[in-house]
This record gives C-alpha cells, sequence and structure tokens, in this order.
C-alpha cells in the first residue's frame, strides 16, 4: 500500500518538476524573443501570491519611453501562457508609472499592479543609467 502511494508521489512531483521547466523554458524564450531589437529597453515585472493569481508582465519601450511592445502572463498553475496587452501600446512609460503609482496609493492593500510598476521603474532605471554612461547599446 505505502509503496504505491510513494510511487504515485514520486510521478506527480517529476510532472510537476517537467511542466515548471517547459514553463521556464517558455518564459525564457519569449524574453529573449521580446530583446532581440537594436534598441530600447526591455522590462519585466512579476508579482507573485501564495494563494491566487500571480502575474509576469514584460514591457519593451524605445528610447522616448514609448510602450512598443507589451505581453502579460496572468495565472494560477504552468500552463498560463502569455497575451498582448494592446492597452499598453503607444503609451508613454512615465505616465503609466504615475498612473500605476497613483492606483496603489489609492488602495491600501498590496498594489494592485505590482508587476506593471516593476517593470516600468526597471526600463526608467535603465534609461537613467545609460543616459550617465552615454552608451547606445540595447539595454535589458
Amino acid at each position: 500500500m505505502w509503496g504505491y502511494f510513494i510511487a504515485a508521489f514520486v510521478v506527480i512531483w517529476l510532472i510537476q518538476f517537467y511542466l515548471t521547466f517547459r514553463q521556464m523554458k517558455y518564459y525564457n524564450g519569449m524574453i529573449a524573443s521580446m530583446g532581440r531589437r537594436p534598441s530600447g529597453y526591455l522590462g519585466t515585472g512579476i508579482d507573485k501570491r501564495l494563494l491566487g493569481i500571480g502575474t509576469v508582465i514584460l514591457l519593451v519601450t524605445n528610447e522616448a519611453g514609448t510602450v512598443i511592445d507589451a505581453k502579460v502572463m496572468r495565472g494560477v498553475t504552468v500552463f498560463a501562457k502569455f497575451a498582448e496587452a494592446p492597452e499598453l501600446m503607444g503609451e508613454n512609460i512615465h505616465e503609466l508609472k504615475k498612473q500605476w503609482e497613483a492606483e496603489g496609493t489609492a488602495q491600501k492593500k498590496k498594489h494592485p499592479k505590482r508587476a506593471h510598476l516593476m517593470a516600468a521603474q526597471q526600463i526608467l532605471a535603465e534609461q537613467k543609467r545609460k543616459n550617465k554612461k552615454g552608451d547606445n547599446k540595447w539595454i535589458s
């Protein structure tokens, strides 16, 4: 009896390991594909929840700070996939950051768009760092 239980546990654990590996490969491939631009900035934001739906966002802006590509992944399982976020396309990253900060200030709980804000802060930090260095290479 215990042998079947242990065998089932090991099989379930191996399936979980395989599916997690596949999702990580998918995530890394998506970052690589979005990072193949001659110039611009790539920002990633992650909002992991202990219980509930997690969010991962990938934002790409041009040199001027306009969002040229945005993908969002929401889900609870390893079967979640990235989807386009057309509502962010063409928006300025500075304005989006202000808007998302205002949304968080209005709410007393955790920030509703923590992942979005994290990606925006990452892009703005890279822009600031690039302006200090003065280089023109792709920064992610």
